[in-house]
């Protein structure tokens, strides 16, 4: 199933439609105990009469960075048209000393997600990928 564009799931758009006009009504949802929670948002989609299916489809298909366009986010962020024009300033990444016992546990862990998600040529999904464990050199 393809994922919708960024511009589909613009939660901002609905909040406004429905004229919610209060900036805080988030935090105010999050402060209630779960299950006061559950009772208030069940409410809302009984007598809305949406149904599973379509909860759940929109909260699997909420847009991926990895199908955003630079052209697209710049325009929206106020940025140059292309990466090169931003002129980043230079810095330097510190160094630091961990102890082997950090770098066994993050190497285990590594190897666990390795052999689920396999190296990046062995997968055939097109999600963006990080590499944090790739050795870097100046």
């Amino acid at each position: 199933m393809p994922k919708r564009p960024a511009d589909d799931a613009n939660v901002e758009t609905a909040i406004q439609a429905a004229g919610i006009e209060d900036d805080d009504w988030m935090q105010k949802l999050l402060k209630v105990d779960k299950e006061q929670l559950i009772l208030i948002v069940s409410l809302i989609v009984n007598k809305s009469n949406i149904d599973n299916k379509s909860i759940k489809r929109a909260r699997t298909e909420l847009p991926s960075f990895s199908t955003e366009k630079w052209i697209d986010f710049a325009a929206r962020a106020g940025l140059p048209e292309h990466p090169s024009y931003l002129q980043l300033e230079y810095f330097d990444t510190p160094v630091y000393q961990l102890p082997p016992s950090f770098h066994k546990a993050v190497f285990e862990n590594s190897w666990r997600a390795q052999d689920v998600y396999q190296e990046a040529v062995e997968q055939t999904r097109e999600e963006s990928r990080a590499r944090i464990l790739d050795p870097v050199s100046k």
